[in-house]
């Protein structure tokens, strides 16, 4: 039996006696005496089973701290108990192998000691404004091995007040895999732009030449070096929504019209999608998304106001206008830089703002502009897919919008003869034979010339429904006797040819003074 205490007793029958009375004070009595011992009996029973029930738990509560201590000491993540001024008191085994050396002769260590430099703000300020209660921290530990990423959590530590203890998960690789998820996804971005550039090689020479630009004035406006590279990244994938645009819009060589347009004008959208899905391009994604918008508030997707639009696709914009106006168009003469950078200021506090038009000025005035840089095809695939677009869809030769292309862009000039095939009372033919021997007929036509010429590089065009021009470098290269297998009695094929220096054509029209 557990020993009590005398004081304890002596305590207990003072207060059994008091309350009795005086009388029972100053007599005893048989009975008075049994209920005292009685009492006192009881009460050391209840003493002796409190004291039972303290050393259990005390032993409990020794087995949980040592249990702890092993769970602590071992455990597969990564802990270290900070106290109130952020000094490690103590290190468990897996975080200790992170930093084995830096603990070999010190018992105690400033936890601050092992956050790289970019990180100890973001750790202060994680820990003083109470962060952690809402979110883990990421940050660079500056391991044996080197510089490592750790997501970083806090559970507070229930033996001090003010101490807590930190996890640390080793995320390097997760971080790796993260960067390398970016860079695949990087080389599919430009995978894409290799292809918009194989479909459109104007827009391959355009990207790369309005991120330079729109670089070198950023640059210049002394914006931070990150996002300098972020603008040139955007320059590069600016165009890169019009993955999704046809060929027959994207590639068409001569005038959109409206619902055309209307569709290219989806491409700034489209391209914020296929890069806001990366959480590392959703920067890039914005400043795509807004580079046609205009300070007046007509430009689009939104319609943004110039206190709306990112200050990058501000600068996007104007690189981007100024290299449209340098480069030969297929129907638009490229401007020189003079010329461009006099447009740009006619569009000052309407397509541009004032402010970073000065700016680019500045830098834009001192770019070699290359004359020889063109839309028009180049090799001979480029050309012919080009002239697609030109294509007569029932002789499948070129049509007279290509003839008239040729006309504008002086290609005639490269040719000497200009030939002109008619066909004689060919209406009378197809009244009497109707529409669909009439398209045979043209349809044979253009056969037999494409068997003659096209093998010598000559240009063949069917104009005004019944006529073909033949653009040749030599004369007499078409026999009308191989149009013999076409007799007929209403239809009467001539031939004329021309010396194309004689013609002096700049348009369309002065090839009706031949009487076409």
């Amino acid at each position: 039996m557990l020993i009590v205490n005398d004081i304890e007793l002596r305590n207990k029958a003072y207060e059994i006696i008091k309350r009795k009375g005086n009388d029972f004070s100053s007599k005893f009595e048989s009975s008075d005496l049994k209920t005292l011992l009685h009492e006192l009996d009881v009460y050391q029973a209840e003493l002796e089973a409190q004291n039972d029930e303290l050393r259990d738990k005390e032993n409990k509560l020794l087995n949980s701290q040592l249990e702890y201590e092993s769970l602590f000491m071992d455990s597969t993540i990564a802990f270290i108990l900070l106290d109130d001024k952020l000094e490690i008191q103590k290190i468990n085994t897996i975080a200790r192998a992170y930093f084995a050396y830096k603990f070999l002769n010190e018992k105690n260590k400033m936890f601050i000691s092992l956050i790289a430099r970019n990180g100890i703000k973001s750790f202060f300020n994680w820990i003083d404004k109470k962060e952690y209660l809402k979110k883990h921290l990421e940050i660079d530990l500056l391991c044996d091995s080197g510089i490592t990423s750790f997501r970083l959590d806090v559970k507070p530590y229930l033996l001090k007040e003010g101490w807590f203890v930190l996890s640390l998960e080793n995320i390097e690789n997760e971080k790796q895999y993260a960067l390398q998820k970016i860079e695949n996804y990087k080389e599919i971005l430009y995978t894409l732009i290799d292809m918009i550039e194989k479909r459109d090689p104007y827009t391959a020479g355009h990207s790369k030449r309005v991120a330079i630009y729109a670089k070198k004035i950023a640059t210049r406006m002394h914006l931070t070096k990150q996002k300098c590279d972020m603008i040139y990244e955007a320059g590069i994938l600016h165009d890169i929504g019009k993955i999704v645009i046809p060929d027959s819009i994207l590639l068409k060589p001569s005038t959109l019209n409206d619902v055309e347009y209307g569709l290219i004008k989806k491409h700034s959208s489209i391209g914020y999608e296929i890069l806001s899905k990366v959480s590392d391009f959703k920067e890039i994604a914005k400043i795509i998304h807004f580079h046609h918008e205009r300070v007046d508030g007509l430009g689009y997707p939104d319609g943004l106001k110039v206190e709306d639009i990112p200050i990058e696709s501000k600068i996007l914009a104007i690189a981007d206008g100024f290299d449209t106006m340098t480069t030969n168009r297929i129907y638009t003469k490229r401007k020189t830089s003079e010329e461009a950078i006099e447009e740009l200021n006619a569009c000052r506090n309407s397509m541009y703002d004032s402010d970073i038009l000065d700016i680019a000025i500045e830098v834009l005035s001192k770019e070699d502009i290359n004359e020889n840089i063109s839309q028009n095809p180049i090799s001979q695939m480029e050309s012919a897919r080009f002239s697609y677009f030109y294509n007569d869809q029932l002789t499948h030769l070129y049509n007279i919008n290509y003839l008239d292309f040729i006309i504008n862009q002086n290609i005639i000039k490269e040719y000497d003869y200009f030939n002109v095939l008619s066909l004689k009372n060919f209406s009378e033919y197809n009244k009497k034979y109707g529409w669909i021997e009439g398209d045979r007929y043209l349809k044979n036509v253009a056969t037999i010339l494409k068997d003659l010429l096209l093998e010598s590089n000559n240009l063949i065009f069917r104009v005004f429904g019944d006529d073909f021009v033949i653009l040749t470098k030599n004369k007499n290269t078409i026999d009308l006797n191989n149009f013999s297998i076409l007799d007929d009695d209403i239809v009467k094929i001539r031939l004329e040819s021309y010396l194309v220096v004689d013609l002096n054509i700049n348009t369309l029209k002065d090839i009706n003074k031949l009487g076409i």
